[in-house]
């Protein structure tokens, strides 16, 4: 499958779309209109860098801009990683990576009724590590996926393209802990112990 094909023609469709159900409005027409146009010159701009340099840039990109949250939400992961903080407050995470939650993740008939994660299984797997998309750390750092808080590279000092060709990110797809099959849950996270041995070990840099 041409992943990067299926996503920017997934992105095509969504913004039709979404131009079609704002016609009636002039203005919010006109900004749909130049989202519609940005997103095309963008997936032009992703194609000339794959054909000149041989980067496959992700359409998409996740970036923590803060570590400080007054809010106290169940279950974030931003919290759970230890990225974020109530200044003057401290507070437990709800869940913390000791998060024995395994049997909450979704099953094959679960994954039926939604579109994500069930739609990885179309995408051959997960799109962490610069598959679909990619995080950036409210320290630069670049990791596979917000829930993912592992890096060996950092965008101050490498910038996105030295990010997207990570040692890190090349190795995990090239073994397929992302891009793989997996359960339904965090992909990386079920092989957690593999990933923190990449990052222990300088082998993997042969990559």
């Amino acid at each position: 499958m041409n992943l990067q094909g299926y996503m920017s023609s997934a992105i095509r469709r969504i913004m039709e779309k979404a131009y079609l159900n704002v016609l009636s409005n002039p203005r919010e027409a006109k900004t749909v209109y130049r989202l519609q146009k940005t997103f095309l010159q963008s997936e032009k701009r992703r194609l000339a860098v794959a054909q000149e340099s041989g980067v496959d840039v992700p359409p998409f990109l996740i970036c923590s801009i803060s570590t400080e949250c007054n809010l106290s939400c169940k279950g974030c992961y931003a919290r759970a990683n230890g990225i974020a903080d109530n200044p003057g407050k401290s507070t437990r995470p709800t869940l913390t990576p000791e998060p024995g939650t395994e049997h909450l993740a979704f099953g094959d008939e679960d994954l039926e009724l939604i579109s994500f994660p069930g739609d990885e299984k179309h995408m051959g797997g997960c799109l962490a590590a610069g598959r679909g998309f990619f995080h950036i750390g409210p320290d630069g750092n670049a990791e596979p996926c917000p829930f993912s808080p592992y890096s060996d590279s950092n965008v101050l000092t490498l910038g996105v393209k030295g990010a997207l060709q990570s040692p890190l990110f090349k190795k995990l797809r090239a073994v397929h802990l992302v891009g793989g099959e997996h359960s339904g849950g965090c992909a990386l996270w079920e092989h957690r112990q593999e990933v923190e041995q990449m990052l222990n070990s300088k082998l993997y840099f042969v990559l």
